[in-house]
Order: C-alpha cells, then structure tokens, then sequence
C-alpha cells in the first residue's frame, strides 16, 4: 500500500499525490512485470536496510492507459521510526527505452539485410534480374537510404535508362520507374560517373555545383543526396548504382559510401556470373539440340538417357519408340539443293512436332532421320494412332518456295 506519493507522479503517471495515496501500486504494474516486481520486494525486505535495490525496470501503467518504462531504485527503511517501510523512486526512461528498442531492431534488419548479401556473394547466380532484385532492396535497408537503383547506357550512348528502382521509404520496387530514360544533359551526374567510372558522392544537391544543370528535377523528386557508384564489367562500366537520400542533407560517412562501392562491386561479380551462367547454358543447349530444326539431338538422347528411360519406367506403364525417316527426302535434297532440303527438314520437324503429344520425346536423329519416344500409353491401339497421325501428316504437300513436294508415303 502506498503511504506517500510525491507530486512527480502525476508529472510521470498522470496521478496525483493524492490518487495514489493508500493504493496498490503493484496493481499498475504490468501483468507480466509483476513477478519480477514482487520478487525485488521480497528481495529487499530480505536482505534488510543494509543492501538497497538494484536498479530494475518496469512497465508501469499511466492515467491515460499507456503504458510507461520506468527504472525503480529502493531502499528498506523499515528501520527507520519515521518510515517504517520502502522508499521506492523511479525514473521515466520511456523514450530512450523506445529509441533503444527502435535502434536493436533497425540493427536487427540491417544484419538480417547484410546476411542475405554475403549468401548472395556465396552462391551461383544464373539469373541477374533476380539477384539484383535483392540486392538493390538489402542495400537500401543496410545504408538506410530511401531509394536504391541501378542504371545502364542504353544501346546507343545517348541515355541512361534505369533498370530497376526500390523505394525504400514505400517498401515496395517503383514499376514506373523501370525503362526510365534520362539524355545527358537531363541527368548530368550519372552520364559523368559512367564516363569516368568513379564514384560520385553529393551530400546537398542545392550546394553541389555538378547538379546545378538539373536542380529542377532533383527538387521535384525530393532528392537532397546521393552516391552513385559504377558497376564495372572488366575495364569498362557495365552500370551504376544509384544511392538516393530524400528531403534532408546527408553528409555520408566512409563506411557508408564504401557499402554502396562494394555492393556495386557485388553487382559486377553477379552479372559477370550470370552471363557466364548463361552462355553455358547457350551451349549447352547448342550441344543438344539441333540447329536446324530445334528438336533435341542425338547427343541429347546419349547424354539423357540414364535420366530419361528410368524416369519414364517409374511413371509410364509402357513406352513405344518409333524411328522415322522421310523416304524421298534425299532425291528432292539432290535434285533441289540443300537450300530446299533444309526447308523442308525445317517443315517436316513442325509437322512432326505437331502430331505427336506433350510428353513425347522428339528426337532428330541426324539427316531426314528422327526417333520418337512415346509414353503413358495406356492401351496398344495408342501407338498405332500415333504412327498413322505421323504418317498422314507427312503425306500432305509441302509448299516451299512456290514449289509443290512430296514425300515418300512410307514415312514410318
């Protein structure tokens, strides 16, 4: 029960003096801070006047049903004649609690962000609008900047245009900004950082005289600040990132300003990888299909099949294989040229392609030579539909050219 309240109190909790005489003061303790509170007490009333309370803090509810931090320190003067009891005092540390608490969890984020960065540089990247996509959105959250972008020359030099835009401040990646274009003299500074190729740092727009030529535009963005650092591919500048600092100066510091280099330096090395990815991919897709008509080639069936035959046993009750050759084919190829010949391949492949199923293997075994292979065939009479399709689409003229062919009618 309280004995005495000073007139603090209605300064901190909303109380008067005189509310909170003869009240219970653990009752305005929050529910989940009782136990603790109580424990102190006792601990207190224990160790006697000799030993005074540490330093605790506790959620304390307002007049107004808020919920208040205070930090209690007490003392037992139930000793003293003219106590009698505990003298507690409190401190309202509500607001540097709540900046505490907001710093922890923006550090938090930000380690969460810096995390997915480093895993980012630790795995294979086949995809570089992907990977970007992350990257622009960690960085903004890591350096704490309102927009974070990345910008190419586009294919004749006279524009930079942007690829990707995320507005941190929206949390959400800018569809409007996207294909962006800016000619050099709109966009003066990102032209200048990819014709050097170093990094640009502007902490006031309004007192650095490289933005004068497009203050207007800063302004009706709202744009105060920016760095903008070059992705280099080799020695030359692939594109540049785009730091941005809305409304307010920002005198960057080093540790900021060399995050945004070295995410640029990251966004070189993805890109880099992603191209290699994709040539490899290029040639292997060149390695197995064939050039002429698309369909997968022999090398593909050599190369698939310790994949292919156990995959289709585990899922097909059955399975046909048909090898086709285009009788007549090499009388038109001879008297006509390889010219018409390869067209005619070219609408042989299309044909075929289109009588067989979606699950069907198309295969161009090399020449007017192709293999089949059917699966999922549920009663026999299938693979006899399939074969009397093939060969009915093969004995359809073939108009190349101006000129009217023909195929052997025993296709099959």
């Amino acid at each position: 029960m309280v004995l005495y309240a000073n007139p603090a109190f209605k300064e901190i909790l909303g109380y008067t003096p005189e509310e909170m005489m003869h009240s219970r003061a653990i009752e305005l303790i929050h529910p989940e801070d009782r136990p603790k509170a109580v424990a102190a007490i006792e601990a207190l009333l224990k160790d006697g006047p000799q030993k005074p309370m540490p330093s605790a803090v506790f959620r304390i509810q307002h007049r107004n049903r808020s919920w208040r931090y205070l930090s209690i320190l007490g003392c037992n003067l139930s000793n003293n004649q003219a106590v009698a009891g505990l003298l507690l005092s409190g401190r309202d540390i509500t607001e540097q609690y709540q900046r505490q608490h907001a710093s922890n969890r923006e550090k938090k984020r930000q380690l969460h962000y810096l995390n997915r960065l480093f895993q980012m540089a630790q795995y294979r990247h086949t995809s570089f609008i992907r990977s970007l996509r992350s990257i622009l959105e960690a960085s903004a959250n890591i350096v704490g900047i309102d927009r974070c972008s990345y910008w190419k020359m586009n294919e004749d030099q006279s524009e930079v245009v942007c690829v990707m835009m995320y507005d941190n401040s929206e949390r959400k990646f800018r569809t409007d900004a996207a294909h962006m274009a800016f000619p050099i003299d709109v966009h003066p500074l990102l032209h200048q950082a990819l014709r050097e190729s170093k990094t640009l740092i502007v902490s006031d727009v309004d007192r650095d005289t490289r933005a004068d030529s497009m203050r207007d535009y800063l302004h009706s963005q709202s744009i105060k600040a920016m760095v903008l650092a070059p992705a280099k591919k080799g020695s030359n500048v692939e594109g540049i990132l785009c730091a941005v600092h809305l409304h307010h100066v920002r005198h960057w510091s080093k540790d900021e300003s060399d995050s945004i280099v070295n995410v640029s330096t990251l966004i070189s090395l993805i890109y880099k990888e992603a191209e290699r990815a994709r040539t490899e991919d290029e040639l292997r897709h060149l390695a197995h299909h064939d050039s002429l008509t698309g369909l997968p080639n022999r090398h593909y069936l050599q190369y698939h099949t310790p994949d292919i035959f156990p995959k289709i046993a585990a899922t097909s009750p059955s399975l046909a294989a048909f090898f086709i050759d285009l009788d007549g084919f090499k009388s038109i190829n001879d008297s006509l040229g390889h010219a018409i010949g390869d067209e005619l391949l070219k609408a042989a492949a299309r044909r075929l392609k289109n009588s067989v199923r979606k699950n069907d293997i198309l295969v161009r075994l090399g020449g007017d030579e192709f293999m089949l292979l059917a699966r999922d065939l549920t009663r026999p009479h299938i693979a006899e539909a399939i074969a009397k399709k093939i060969v009915e689409s093969m004995r359809e003229t073939f108009s190349l050219h101006g000129r009217e062919l023909n195929l052997g009618r025993k296709s099959v």
